[in-house]
């Protein structure tokens, strides 16, 4: 029985020390620090803590120090951010840094002087070339090439002012290379286009002077004769008269001559070839 009493006693010795030992430790494992709201901490770190489950993500996760039954309970998930269940409270999105001004382009550099022209291109048959260019072959006795040329321009620029010019020389080639139908051709065309110039009267001697080389007398006599009635004040209109006469003569149309002598000697009493119209009308025998 003493026996008994004994171990009882140290029994009771042994649960008191322990209760003594362990009652330091429980205390100093239930002081929180709670200086920081969001996390509960422990004095004892090793303390493995307990698993939470996130209402986010529904994923589990242990809390180091959170057994505690004072803990404040406050946790975070680290897999989505939410703590005590909570979303996270979105986070601004950084701006985008504000974009420089565009560039404004260089103004262009201005020239000291204003750049030069190019040269107008070589302008060529035109109607001053065309003309140059007869005349030279004309004078050189390429009456051919004169032509040509002459031609050209008389085809091409009907309204130019070396138009008469070409016309004549043009004749005039034809006269010279012995084409004398296109000589009195293009007399003709001068005398009916060329009607205001004052050079009409010496195209119909002209005219009579490539019918003479035909020896067409009569036509000859006919385009001296145009002269009259193209201006009878004239200055050379007496001579033309006398001129158509003597066509008359050589085409053996003496009455035809004689007449032209007497509208000579009627028209033009004073003038030198009125004396030899007499004459020639003494000559056939018409008399005075």
């Amino acid at each position: 029985m003493e026996t008994i009493k004994r171990t009882a006693g140290l029994l009771t010795f042994v649960i008191v020390a322990v209760l003594v030992l362990t009652v330091p430790v429980f205390a100093a494992d239930l002081k929180i620090d709670l200086k920081d709201d969001t996390t509960s901490k422990h004095y004892d770190p090793s303390h493995p803590g307990h698993e939470h489950q996130c209402a986010n993500c529904h994923r589990t996760y242990n809390q180091p120090g959170d057994n505690g039954p004072y803990s404040s309970g406050s946790y975070r998930c680290p897999y989505c951010g939410y703590q005590n269940n909570v979303p996270p409270s979105p986070v601004n999105p950084t701006p985008y840094p504000p974009q420089p001004p565009a560039p404004q382009p260089y103004p262009p550099t201005p020239t000291p002087y204003p750049p030069a022209p190019y040269p107008p291109q070589p302008q060529y048959e035109t109607d001053a070339t065309l003309y140059q260019n007869g005349f030279s072959y004309f004078n050189s006795g390429n009456y051919g090439l004169a032509i040509k040329y002459f031609k050209k321009l008389v085809d091409r620029y009907p309204q130019s002012t070396y138009l008469e010019g070409a016309l004549f020389n043009l004749a005039q080639s034809y006269k010279m290379s012995y084409n004398y139908k296109e000589a009195i051709r293009t007399y003709q065309k001068m005398i009916n286009d060329l009607r205001y110039s004052q050079n009409r009267v010496n195209w119909f001697f002209a005219a009579g002077e490539a019918a003479e080389l035909m020896f067409k007398y009569a036509d000859a006599a006919k385009w001296y004769e145009g002269v009259i009635r193209e201006n009878r004040n004239h200055p050379r209109a007496a001579e033309a008269i006398y001129r158509a006469g003597q066509d008359y003569e050589k085409a053996y149309k003496n009455r035809d001559a004689a007449n032209a002598y007497r509208n000579l000697i009627q028209m033009f009493p004073y003038a030198p070839f009125a004396g030899m119209a007499r004459e020639r009308l003494a000559a056939l025998g018409f008399g005075y």
